[in-house]
């Protein structure tokens, strides 16, 4: 099985953008931003134009932007994963090990500043 990673991204991108999902409001702050850290604003922003989300897209609140999100990842995981991971493992069989483990999300670790 040949995977175009570009192309998948590519629809990952888009359909995070066509979902409102990742949108620029008319104050130019993107749905992905910290808005009351200038730096994050300015970096989702940029990221946010260069993937092509219009400015003054429809804003989704928390809960729905969020679950958009986790449906968008679980899509591009399910298309990509056999591809980027050579393993028997599949999507529902992390769940599961998640879910035995008592996790329900990957940890995040923290950059440093050193």
């Amino acid at each position: 099985m040949s995977l175009d990673l570009s192309r998948a991204r590519r629809l990952f991108h888009r359909h995070l953008i066509s979902s409102h999902t990742l949108s620029v409001d008319s104050a130019d702050i993107a749905s992905n931003a910290d808005k009351s850290q200038k730096l994050s604003c300015e970096l989702a922003f940029d990221i946010a134009r260069a993937l092509g989300a219009p400015q003054g897209g429809e804003k989704l609140n928390g809960q729905r932007s969020g679950q958009n999100f986790e449906e968008a990842v679980g899509a591009f995981l399910s298309e990509t994963f056999h591809a980027l991971f050579t393993t028997s493992w599949s999507l529902e069989h992390f769940k599961r090990w998640q879910l035995a483990q008592g996790a329900f999300s990957l940890p995040v670790r923290a950059l440093s500043s050193s």
